[in-house]
């Protein structure tokens, strides 16, 4: 396996960076990845791939979805993004074939982490995906995580309505 969960070279960059951009299009994944992570069920390692803004997913990605095409955006933590599964064989890929069967559509999975950088990735770049509908997908550990990240005197804080960088972040 090439690929470490987390470390440069999977990610884009850090992986809580303490400036803009603190997030990527495609989430926390770095853009054009085609490598193995180290996995117990798969001796050769888990296949991982991003499209060219960083989403697990493979191929072209196009501003707005086809025609009669649903799109569903799908933030979430290392669990919903596929931590050492297969990309065939993770969730966002296995609900894009279960939903496909009643018509068309994508499933974006952007790897977010916790509830305060899913809610800046989906204010910053989300919404441009025109999504029809938007899934966050976290584990305990990341939801309580959202309290080191936003609030006064953190990375983000809310203002009329949007998570925005503070200025006043003691990191």
């Amino acid at each position: 396996p090439d690929l470490v969960w987390g470390e440069p070279g999977c990610f884009a960059g850090e992986a809580f960076p303490g400036s803009e951009p603190f997030i990527g299009p495609g989430g926390r994944l770095a853009p054009n990845l085609d490598g193995r992570m180290a996995a117990p069920e798969y001796p050769d390692g888990a296949r991982l791939v991003t499209d060219s803004l960083g989403l697990r997913r493979e191929g072209p990605l196009s501003a707005q979805p086809a025609p009669g095409t649903r799109r569903v955006l799908s933030l979430g933590d290392s669990f919903s993004t596929g931590f050492a599964a297969d990309q065939d064989h993770y969730f966002c890929s296995l609900l894009e074939g279960e939903l496909s069967a009643a018509g068309p559509t994508e499933v974006l999975p952007a790897e977010i982490s916790d509830p305060a950088y899913g809610l800046h990735y989906l204010q910053r770049h989300g919404l441009d995906l025109a999504p029809d509908l938007v899934l966050l997908g976290l584990c305990a550990n990341d939801a309580m995580q959202a309290h080191w990240f936003a609030g006064p005197g953190r990375r983000f804080r809310l203002e009329e309505g949007v998570l925005v960088a503070n200025p006043d972040w003691d990191g």
